[in-house]
């Protein structure tokens, strides 16, 4: 029999053919879609791991000449009465000093630690500058420098405060102090140097490992050399 001169067996052969083609439409799709996860997984799996490996050479491949600068905040809040201008704590960290952890982590932290490059093992460190920011705290240059000396002092009977000072400077307050202290049985001196404004408070640690080589007048003079060089309040 002719199907084509019999409409009613034609229709069923062409609903069948279109029924075959659907489902070879379906197979096509869902195989379309598996072949889009396996590229997808191919390509996170290898791109993607080269991304993120690519973030860390990134950060490790600086210049060697490099330079870390951060810029703390002393006296930042706009409604503050006695803010003319703002107040910043700019912590220029020696070319020879690398930091103790990742430089993105650094450039957010609250607090941020750096040895020279020479040391291998940050717990073993011959000299280390620490870095603070507390960001609308009311915190006081005055008790970030008690509370160092008292932690610095308990226990310890040979904790000699060499020099301490406090100073008003108009919209921000400075609080200093210069000390040696034993930890572990090994000598040490620090110099710390906290600047705040009424919600705000930044500064900084240089620690020195003292030794027969690092005498504490080598220490006190290299320390006087760093505030000097190394640091500075900039308004604007």
């Amino acid at each position: 029999m002719n199907s084509k001169k019999n409409p009613a067996v034609y229709f069923n052969l062409v609903r069948e053919k279109m029924k075959k083609f659907g489902f070879i439409r379906k197979k096509a799709i869902v195989s379309f879609i598996f072949l889009f996860m396996g590229a997808a997984i191919f390509f996170l799996s290898n791109y993607g791991v080269n991304y993120k490996s690519n973030r860390v050479t990134e950060l490790k491949d600086f210049p060697k000449d490099y330079q870390i600068e951060l810029l703390l905040p002393v006296n930042v809040v706009k409604s503050n009465a006695y803010n003319k201008s703002r107040v910043n704590l700019l912590v220029s960290v020696p070319k020879d000093f690398c930091s103790v952890s990742p430089l993105s982590v650094v450039m957010e932290a609250n607090m941020a630690e750096f040895i020279p490059k020479i040391d291998k093992n940050v717990s073993s460190w011959s000299e280390i500058i620490t870095t603070h920011k507390f960001i609308g705290k009311s915190l006081k240059a005055s008790q970030v420098i008690d509370n160092l000396k008292r932690v610095l002092s308990r226990g310890d009977l040979s904790a000699r405060v060499l020099e301490s000072n406090n100073n008003e400077c108009g919209n921000y307050s400075e609080s200093m102090l210069l000390m040696t202290y034993t930890d572990k049985g090994r000598r040490e001196i620090v110099y710390g140097n906290y600047y705040s404004g009424p919600y705000d408070c930044s500064g900084f640690q240089y620690a020195i490992a003292l030794n027969q080589n690092m005498t504490e007048e080598k220490a006190k003079h290299k320390i006087r050399e760093f505030a000097k060089k190394n640091t500075d309040i900039i308004k604007f």
